[in-house]
């Protein structure tokens, strides 16, 4: 996950998922599941790293090459710094986080509740779980959603996390 600021409440996401059997994928594991069957051409395919090079060929044909280095942070890309999705943890959840565009938030207590709504309103209540990069929410009226839920800030304190592929700050 190369996680890049790019605004004063922007943050632009690009994932990649090393599968086994040596696949790649470009498309986003929503719900926490990766979906083969969302991939096209050009977002999944087959991976070979020979020496400071990683070769995609995507399933459409083409193939790509990119210089690529391993680090103690992740891999890069041509320079580009990909870390790798960490699991967040409920106890690290707890708290109020706020989208990019400055109008969602999310608020999770330490109970195992949480309200979802825009700044100017209350928000949904309901509950929560998190186990590994799915969060499962189960909002009051009794509809359950899973999201994909990982930390995308480095070190801690957590500061940015990702939900659904949307960038949440802690406030």
């Amino acid at each position: 996950m190369e996680v890049a600021v790019v605004g004063p409440r922007r943050v632009d996401t690009r994932t990649w998922l090393f599968l086994p059997a040596q696949r790649v994928s470009r498309v986003y594991p929503y719900g926490a599941v990766f979906d083969p069957a969302r991939c096209s051409g050009d977002t999944c395919g087959s991976y070979q790293i020979a020496g400071a090079q990683l070769a995609v060929r995507w399933d459409g044909g083409r193939v790509l090459q990119w210089a690529f280095a391993a680090t103690a942070e992740g891999i890069t890309l041509d320079s580009a710094l990909y870390r790798p999705a960490r699991p967040m943890t409920g106890t690290a959840l707890v708290g109020r986080w706020v989208d990019g565009a400055g109008s969602n938030a999310y608020v999770f207590d330490a109970n195992g509740r949480f309200s979802f709504g825009t700044l100017r309103s209350g928000g949904l209540p309901g509950t929560y779980q998190v186990q590994g990069f799915a969060l499962t929410l189960t909002f009051a009226d009794g509809d359950t959603r899973r999201r994909t839920l990982f930390v995308a800030s480095p070190g801690e304190p957590v500061g940015l996390i990702s939900v659904e592929g949307e960038v949440y700050t802690r406030t």
